[in-house]
């Protein structure tokens, strides 16, 4: 890394590790109250249950030990969320597109071929079961089948134009020889980045890659005619990655 480069993460790191740090005393805060009001109505209960016996002490002690038991609680998921938003913060950083950036859907020259570039829409749920629009770039010959899909997974701070020069020195290396087998490519933005809604987190962005795996692979199919059905697509699938682009594509991933 690049001298300053450490700062700057943490730079970029700072407000929301600011906000992470005020989860685990909100959470402390509510775990004690939602257990001191349970363990008020369990010592009542119990009060009432032997007759008003301890029904000075009872009630007390429940609020108490509800409290207590509540507040630990609550400050373990508090330390829990604030560590996972400042993981979170340090392995990932989104970038959106600006408007020169953007890829329409149209034709490319990408080496000696000629290509068509398309976008994919599909989508992510959270945890919370809210939807949340997504998109990949998917470039195919202008004409021809396909027979090879390349996978392609940025880095933590990449967005999927950003393989477009690999793509076209891979194309440039092999050639535009008709023998050749037909070439497509998957750019996969992950959630957050680029036009994509969302948090990147590995959950989301395993979903959101084999989401787009899976709308790459029929529109593949519909196009070209390939007589094969979803998740098999054309054969073989190439997978290339980039630094955190790298965990996606290791051995057993679904998307493999």
């Amino acid at each position: 890394m690049e001298g300053g480069g450490g700062m700057n993460i943490f730079l970029m790191a700072g407000p929301v590790l600011a906000k992470a740090l005020l989860l685990p005393p909100l959470g402390t805060i509510l775990g004690a109250m939602v257990g001191a009001a349970a363990g008020l109505v369990f010592g009542s209960g119990l009060a009432l249950l032997t007759f008003g016996m301890s029904l000075a002490v009872s009630p007390v002690l429940g609020a108490f030990l509800g409290g207590l038991l509540g507040g630990s609680a609550g400050c373990f998921m508090g330390l829990r969320l604030c560590f996972g938003r400042v993981e979170a913060s340090l392995l990932y950083h989104p970038r959106r597109y600006k408007d020169q950036e953007l890829l329409p859907d149209s034709v490319w020259q990408l080496g000696a071929q000629l290509y068509a570039s398309e976008k994919l829409s599909y989508s992510v749920r959270n945890w919370r079961g809210s939807s949340f629009p997504q998109s990949a770039l998917l470039l195919k010959p202008q004409s021809g089948d396909v027979d090879v899909l390349w996978v392609l997974f940025g880095g933590n701070a990449m967005l999927a134009t950003d393989w477009l020069p690999f793509c076209t020195r891979l194309l440039t290396a092999r050639g535009a020889s008709p023998k050749l087998p037909g070439v497509a490519f998957l750019l996969v933005d992950y959630p957050g980045y680029g036009s994509n809604l969302g948090e990147p987190t590995p959950g989301s962005i395993l979903k959101g890659s084999c989401e787009a795996i899976r709308a790459a692979l029929l529109q593949i199919k519909g196009s070209t005619g390939i007589a094969r059905d979803p998740p098999a697509g054309p054969q073989p699938r190439s997978c290339r990655g980039r630094s955190a682009g790298g965990r996606r594509q290791k051995p057993g991933h679904p998307s493999s």
